[in-house]
């Protein structure tokens, strides 16, 4: 719940990842740029590849990357919470991270069966190149994503809850 003892106000926690969030949102609004990179070599450039949609990869990742960047932005104004607000967003992050594993998965076997592709390495070879810097990208940013919740957030906020039970 969020009191540690009955009549108790409800304990504020610290932000144990200001910079961190601060350098997520930095690289997704990097990934969005990437990305729309990639969507205007496509509509401009009409560089095709029917094997897998690069295009349509580059709109997902710019919509994830759009999100990303606005949630990471919001994450780094939260100085203190409390410890349900914490535990809520440390659940949105766990579902974030899934849905970054998924994107990393589907666009890393479409752009594996892309780069096998005759057509595709012929019609669309800087649409692919666009796609795979992007797609190295992504993955960056979900893995500091990853190991920042697993080494930073989740410990540092346990941390600060057992003080606080310690100290009531």
């Amino acid at each position: 719940g969020n009191q540690l003892g009955a009549g108790c106000p409800t304990p504020l926690l610290n932000n144990p990842s200001v910079p961190l969030c601060v350098i997520l949102c930095a690289l997704n609004f990097l990934i969005l740029i990437l990305s729309g990179v990639g969507i205007s070599l496509f509509v401009l450039g009409n560089q095709r590849c029917d094997v897998f949609q690069l295009s349509r990869f580059h709109e997902i990742l710019s919509v994830e990357a759009l999100l990303l960047a606005g949630f990471y932005l919001e994450f780094a104004r939260k100085e203190v919470c409390t410890d349900f607000e914490w535990v809520f967003r440390g659940l949105a992050l766990l579902l974030i991270n899934g849905v970054q594993v998924a994107t990393v998965l589907w666009g890393g076997h479409g752009l594996r069966l892309a780069t096998l592709d005759e057509m595709c390495l012929n019609n669309a070879r800087e649409l692919l190149t666009s796609s795979m810097i992007s797609l190295v990208t992504f993955t960056t940013g979900m893995v500091v994503s990853l190991v920042s919740a697993k080494f930073v957030f989740y410990p540092s906020l346990l941390l600060q809850l057992r003080f606080l039970k310690r100290n009531r």
